[in-house]
């Protein structure tokens, strides 16, 4: 997912991630599309790491 709010994004991974069996989760976060719209924040460290399961990549770009 290019950019969004952060509940749209954890809402995204848990439909494609949560429920299916994959080996390597990631994460992809955009200092600038992540922004755009409200609340205009990125997830913080602690959320990505609340995540089930844990991302293993977590992209800052």
């Amino acid at each position: 997912m290019d950019g969004g709010a952060p509940e749209r994004k954890i809402n995204t991974y848990k439909l494609f991630v949560h429920a299916e069996p994959i080996q390597f989760t990631g994460f992809k976060l955009f200092y600038k599309n992540d922004l755009k719209e409200p609340p205009h924040k990125m997830l913080t460290p602690e959320q990505l790491m609340s995540l089930k399961p844990i991302p293993m990549y977590i992209q800052y770009q």
